[in-house]
């Protein structure tokens, strides 16, 4: 059998091609009005700009199952983290700037712990959902975050700090898999998670 997106061939008990991943249900039949046919599932990419991603990520706060795609993750942790960086500035701005000038004070630390902590609550939980979810993407399980925060751990207890942005970094440009994985289609293009016919 021959794969209608890479042209490879396989054998026809298998559920998808070996090659690109994708399964055969993904082709797209249908022929455009000028009787050309239409493109390709894999053509029809999904675009958002970083404000969709970030909205789809706090919607998702809760939601371990799925992809997310590398798009996802780097626009939501580059908003998440601004988010957080700019409400604590403009806290410290405007309620405790003269305590602030003058060095380390009980206010100027009270308010950084209660900036840190609302944080935390709001964006830490679509964090975690969203890294299960870009595991997914890679083919990992969930439960390698746990290895994850554990390397962390152990960077940060060495005193490696410098070594503690590969996991994220890796996350972020390690490519998904392609086409259809064990947990899902792939987020990237949109006749995959339709499923046209």
């Amino acid at each position: 059998m021959r794969c209608q997106f890479c042209n490879a061939e396989y054998d026809e008990t298998a559920p998808r091609c070996p090659n690109c991943g994708l399964r055969p249900e993904y082709a797209v039949s249908k022929s455009s009005v000028s009787g050309e046919p239409s493109p390709s599932a894999k053509s029809e990419r999904i675009w958002r700009n970083p404000f969709s991603w970030f909205a789809l990520g706090m919607r998702k706060w809760a939601n371990g199952k799925g992809r997310a795609s590398r798009s996802e993750y780097f626009s939501f942790m580059l908003i998440a983290f601004s988010l957080w960086i700019g409400a604590f500035l403009l806290a410290s701005h405007f309620l405790f700037p003269s305590d602030l000038a003058e060095g380390q004070s009980p206010k100027a630390g009270a308010l950084r712990t209660a900036v840190s902590a609302v944080g935390a609550l709001i964006f830490v939980p679509p964090m975690v959902s969203l890294i299960v979810r870009r595991l997914h993407d890679v083919g990992l399980t969930g439960w390698f975050f746990v290895l994850c925060c554990a390397v962390q751990y152990a960077l940060t207890e060495y005193h490696l700090e410098m070594f503690t942005s590969i996991i994220p970094l890796c996350l972020l440009v390690w490519p998904g898999s392609r086409g259809e994985n064990a947990y899902g289609p792939n987020p990237r293009y949109r006749a995959e998670n339709q499923k046209l016919n």
